[in-house]
């Protein structure tokens, strides 16, 4: 089936060998190469260049989509073979949506050269034929901020934070002194209660809410300085506002009025859920190697979650036939997403 657009085969192409790449590959597209007097003399569609054995291998992968022209012929593969030696690439492959000739297997077979294709599929490679991947998003809905005051307060104080605190106390500021820039209310939330290993989740199904409060306190004779709260428990935590910092958050601040007021504790306060979704397929494109089958494969769902719709997952058939299946958003939102299940319909 064609890809209708060269440009887009050699764009899923690309796509399926940086999924595939190893740490040390180097991926361009569209390489041209220049005469001396600046004429274009050709143009790649795909350089791989990447170091085995202290040696550097340069594989060139060129892309056909011509539908109307039937199997690619064995004259492509005749002007691959010439490109492979004129400009010294260790490996070569074609890629074509519509299959090859004799003739052209016959070329390829001769001359070294990979012969693959890339299909357009209504259902997804050895998967059931009517397979829906079910998905499992956590959410953390921040839903009010509860601010402590210490003992001997201004009255002067009360009233400017009466009079100028915003409505959306998610976007609150707050101030650390173990760190210099503000940070959010939602985002301290979120954080907190997205992190699998604090266990919020456990046990809650698909379409349940629970809920959830931070107590934020900071004791010098304490080790932790917050308090995790969720299924009438107690969970004693440290609260670092900086990956990999060993630096405990102490004394808070709000910032209101170019005025910082000092705040003895801080309640955050909202749910945790979990939502199931039967995602359906958009599109699914599989790349074939010719005498091996299946290599690689990318199918893009239409979730019914409206955080996370336009799912693209990337599976890659490893030497030994095992698989790796990459998940990818289309936009960053901080749903955790989690691949449970691959099922018929019921």
């Amino acid at each position: 089936m064609s890809i209708n657009n060269g440009k887009r085969l050699e764009k899923i192409v690309k796509e399926f060998e940086t999924v595939a790449a190893k740490q040390n590959w180097k991926i361009e597209t569209n390489q041209k190469k220049y005469l001396e007097d600046g004429v274009q003399l050709a143009e790649f569609d795909i350089i791989i260049s990447y170091s085995e054995n202290d040696r550097l291998i340069r594989w060139l992968i060129e892309c056909r989509d011509r539908p109307s022209q039937g199997r690619s012929p064995g004259a492509w593969i005749e002007q691959l073979v010439g490109r492979k030696h004129l400009n010294k690439f260790n490996k070569v492959t074609a890629v074509s949506t519509t299959g090859f000739s004799p003739a052209a297997i016959h070329y390829a077979e001769q001359s070294d050269i990979e012969l693959r294709t890339v299909e357009e599929l209504l259902s997804p490679e050895l998967w059931s034929s009517e397979a829906k991947l079910t998905t499992y998003s956590r959410t953390g809905s921040f839903l009010r901020i509860q601010l402590v005051l210490p003992s001997g307060t201004s009255n002067e104080l009360k009233k400017l934070l009466k009079e100028n605190l915003p409505q959306n106390s998610g976007n609150l500021p707050l101030y650390f002194d173990s760190h210099s820039d503000p940070v959010n209310s939602i985002d301290i939330f979120q954080n907190i209660c997205l992190n699998e290993k604090t266990g919020i989740y456990d046990g809650l199904k698909a379409g349940e809410s629970k809920d959830v409060s931070i107590y934020y306190q900071y004791s010098e004779k304490k080790q932790q300085n917050a308090m995790l709260i969720f299924d009438n428990k107690s969970i004693p935590l440290t609260l670092h506002l900086q990956p990999n910092s060993t630096n405990r958050s102490r004394d808070i601040h709000l910032k209101l009025n170019e005025k910082y007021i000092k705040l003895k504790a801080v309640l955050f306060s909202g749910k945790a859920r979990i939502d199931k979704f039967d995602d359906k397929f958009s599109s699914i494109h599989a790349m074939k190697k010719r005498g091996k089958g299946l290599i690689s494969q990318k199918i893009v769902t239409d979730s019914e979650c409206k955080n996370f719709n336009g799912i693209t997952l990337y599976e890659t058939v490893q030497k030994d036939n095992s698989r790796i299946l990459m998940i990818k958003s289309n936009n960053g939102t901080s749903i955790s997403l989690e691949t449970k299940e691959i099922r018929n319909k019921a």
